[in-house]
């Protein structure tokens, strides 16, 4: 939230110094049209549902939303991985605890197809992952019911690139049963 404190931080790129900005804020920025009101919906989505969205770095293009202090998703609204405009990245931790209402309303496909098969950590500028989480290379698992081999065990399971309406509404829907696991176990 905008307090007048002006900090140096990353904006389309470029080294800017301002104010830390609201995550609705930005999404104009690096979104056009269609993506951009995807985007705003799922933003207001958040909000709605108590997930506070903020900035993962000083880079405003990463988004991070949390629940009772503990993320729940990661929004991207630039890809570096694939040729997609933006992503979302649910944080299904407790995803074995609600996989029989996952597949009683149809929302595997969504997981399945976002599974991210290591294909070993490209090291990054400044060295994140090959220094404080080196890749050590995909683990074979299974998730829903179906076999992985490779499961990149770097990042969060699952994501989605460039959703459309109905990726949209299963992510929420995914994001609601997580939370609902989360206040079961009191977390």
């Amino acid at each position: 939230m905008p307090n007048g404190k002006k900090i140096l931080m990353i904006h389309k790129g470029e080294k800017v110094l301002m104010e830390k900005p609201n995550f609705e804020d930005v999404i104009p920025d690096y979104l056009e049209s269609g993506y951009m009101e995807a985007a705003l919906g799922f933003a207001g989505f958040l909000r709605e549902n108590n997930f506070i969205a903020r900035l993962s770095t000083t880079n405003t293009e990463t988004w991070k939303a949390a629940h009772k202090s503990k993320i729940i998703c990661t929004v991207h609204l630039k890809s570096w991985t694939k040729d997609a405009k933006w992503l979302i990245v649910p944080h299904l931790d407790n995803l074995h605890k609600y996989a029989e209402q996952v597949f009683g309303e149809g929302l595997q496909d969504t997981v399945w197809n976002g599974i991210v098969i290591c294909n070993g950590c490209p090291p990054s500028k400044g060295g994140r992952r090959s220094v404080n989480r080196p890749c050590i290379g995909g683990r074979d698992g299974t998730i829903l019911g179906r076999d992985f081999k490779g499961i990149c065990v770097n990042i969060p399971l699952t994501r989605v690139w460039d959703p459309n309406e109905t990726e949209i509404s299963i992510i929420k829907r995914l994001l609601e049963l997580e939370k609902q696991a989360r206040e079961n176990d009191g977390k």
